[in-house]
């Protein structure tokens, strides 16, 4: 089993949560997310549509663009395996 895959996505949630700033609206938001999407796949742009759509203010402020990316950042802590895969 592939590990990065599963950081990858914890590290995109977390992202996101940092940026909605408030715990329990992120937390309204994720349960409306696993509501809609239970017994389905789904891909990251599906969590950043959702996310965009409960959080608008957030789409005025264009988060979902960043010049010369396309994807949001990795966020990167100590310890994390991203972090290791990072070093130079």
């Amino acid at each position: 089993m592939n590990l990065f895959t599963y950081e990858k996505g914890y590290c995109f949630v977390y992202y996101l949560s940092q940026l909605c700033g408030d715990p329990q609206r992120f937390d309204d938001f994720l349960r409306a997310y696993v509501e809609k999407y239970k017994f389905t796949s789904v891909v990251a742009q599906d969590l950043l549509d959702s996310f965009l759509s409960f959080f608008p203010e957030l789409k005025e402020q264009s988060v979902d663009c960043r010049a010369g990316e396309s994807d949001p950042p990795t966020p990167i802590w100590p310890g994390s395996r991203a972090c290791d895969d990072r070093r130079v």
